[in-house]
This record gives structure tokens, sequence and C-alpha cells, in this order.
């Protein structure tokens, strides 16, 4: 969540496209909410926006619940050599 300058009612439904930006004079691409959207939606998982212009803008992500033992994070990442 922030306080900053919202996302207007007309902006808010394609915040989670590909390539969509506000930001093109100042080299935004589009690809940072839609790659989050395709992640979280690919584990079944749900995002809630809520925002006012003026007012700031509040992301809450939302995953199933699962069973399974947490994985490791070394399995995902690999250690530099120096």
């Amino acid at each position: 969540a922030d306080n900053g300058s919202g996302i207007s009612p007309e902006t808010l439904p394609h915040i989670f496209e590909p390539f969509f930006t506000t930001k093109a004079a100042i080299g935004g691409t589009g690809l940072g909410l839609a790659a989050v959207h395709g992640l979280v939606t690919a584990m079944d998982g749900r995002i809630n926006v809520t925002s006012s212009p003026g007012m700031g803008t509040s992301f809450e992500v939302y995953f199933p619940h699962s069973s399974l033992p947490p994985t490791p994070t070394s399995q995902f990442l690999v250690a530099p050599h120096v």
C-alpha cells in the first residue's frame, strides 16, 4: 500500500494488461504488474486492488493454503562463486 497519487477509475481495469503503462514517457514497459498477475493466478491466487485518486493504492495478494512442505530458497537461487 502507498499514499501516492492513486490510479484513476478509467485506468484501473487495464493495470494487469501486458505492455499497458502510464509511464511510457519515462521508460515504463508495462510488464511488471502483468508478470505478477500471471504468477499469482498460475498458483490459483488472487489480487485485490483498491485505489483512490489522490489517496494511494493498496494491493492484497491471496494464495490458497497448501499442505506441502515449503521449498528451500536455495533450490531456486544459486550462490555465486567468487
